[in-house]
């Protein structure tokens, strides 16, 4: 599109004439962010607490607070950038409330209203998943008063799977990886001779080093899992998973959260092993302008096919980040961060399995040197 824009609306009003503008919108970040320059003789009322909107094609993609004024001065221009976040990065950088009281029943979205009222963000919670299990007293969390806010909230989500997000009016978000697919495809052939390219440029990260060839998953008495003396003879109840594509001098223990059936263990090897290979693979592009070809703009959590024959890619990919860069004198482009959507799925399942064999609610407890050397050396045969 020829008229695509940034507008940036502070305390009300349009800010015109910036130099340069841009804005992140990320699935796996709770807080946007943005930044932009201008001519430092601009007239305009800005500090550090104004509320600040931006739309990208007239469509509000953020709601924050300006942050840091940055004035530089050379010899040609002098200029200010600016910076700032969505509301919720109050949330992100305050400690709990106080009078905080979390008891057993309650679910994800009462855990961050809580924190939120208490703190007087004016936002809502908005949960878009159905079904979520409210947390037993058991599975409580003992924080202590100085607590990250937003951590707490997270460790939490990280038990049911989900992730923690923000809309453009900063509302927290609890979702998972969506299945919405978008028709426009986002292509790279080295050979382009319909003329069908649209990635201006692009980079693949291949990072196996959270990998290993095998998995092993042993199942515990609870009495182990709170700190009894280990029991090698449970040793027979296990999981194992391999990893073809992983040199197999790479293996790892894993001990279950409570006592399972060996079918459960290596079902929870399993997951291991792919959530593990489905986070190795990290994609980045550039592509021109802030459109899809149905005007709507690219945004997170959509999935979107991918063909670079360059990268050697060629899937389904889930839009993990989205960054928006608009500049004077070169135009628009927008930054995507792609990765395999089953990298959030298959985490969800793997907890869900957890849930229906963990009884007393305990973290999964890692293996004490000693106890790891004892398998290896055979005792798990």
């Amino acid at each position: 599109m020829s008229n695509e824009q940034i507008r940036i609306e502070i305390g009300g009003q349009d800010f015109e004439n910036f130099k340069t503008a841009s804005v992140t919108r990320r699935l796996d970040t709770v807080c946007g962010e943005f930044s932009f320059t201008a001519s430092t003789d601009f007239k305009f009322n800005i500090n550090n607490n104004s509320v600040c909107k931006i739309f990208v094609n007239e469509k509000l993609v953020l709601t924050g607070y300006i942050e840091t004024l940055n004035p530089s001065i050379e010899p040609t221009s002098h200029d200010i950038e600016i910076t700032g976040r969505d509301l919720l990065s109050d949330l992100v950088d305050s400690s709990i409330p106080s009078n905080l009281n979390i008891q057993g029943g309650i679910t994800l979205a009462e855990i961050a209203t809580k924190i939120i009222n208490g703190l007087g963000i004016p936002v809502k919670v908005i949960n878009n998943v159905t079904n979520l299990a409210p947390f037993s007293k058991t599975e409580l969390i003992s924080a202590e008063p100085d607590q990250n806010a937003f951590d707490l909230i997270n460790q939490y989500a990280s038990k049911r799977s989900v992730l923690i997000t923000s809309d453009a009016n900063s509302n927290l978000i609890i979702t998972r990886a969506s299945d919405t697919r978008v028709a426009d495809k986002l292509v790279n052939y080295k050979s382009d001779t319909m003329l069908e390219n649209n990635i201006k440029s692009s980079n693949a990260s291949y990072d196996n080093s959270q990998r290993f060839n095998k998995y092993t998953v042993i199942s515990q008495e609870n009495s182990s899992a709170n700190g009894a003396s280990f029991n090698i003879n449970t040793v027979n109840i296990k999981g194992i998973a391999t990893d073809n594509e992983i040199r197999s001098t790479r293996q790892i223990i894993i001990q279950a959260e409570n006592a399972s059936s060996s079918d459960i263990c290596t079902e929870i090897a399993g997951f291991e092993a792919n959530i593990r290979r489905a986070n190795a693979l990290n994609y980045t592009c550039q592509v021109q302008g802030f459109s899809r070809n149905n005007g709507d703009i690219w945004w997170i959590n959509e999935l979107v096919e991918v063909i670079d024959e360059d990268e050697l890619i060629s899937s389904e990919l889930l839009t993990k980040a989205v960054t928006f860069n608009i500049d004077a004198g070169s135009g628009s482009n927008t930054n995507l961060e792609f990765g395999l959507r089953d990298a959030y799925t298959l985490q969800a399942n793997l907890d869900e399995l957890q849930q229906r064999v963990n009884k007393t609610g305990n973290e999964t407890q890692a293996l004490s040197p000693e106890q790891v050397e004892r398998l290896l050396a055979g005792e798990n045969a």
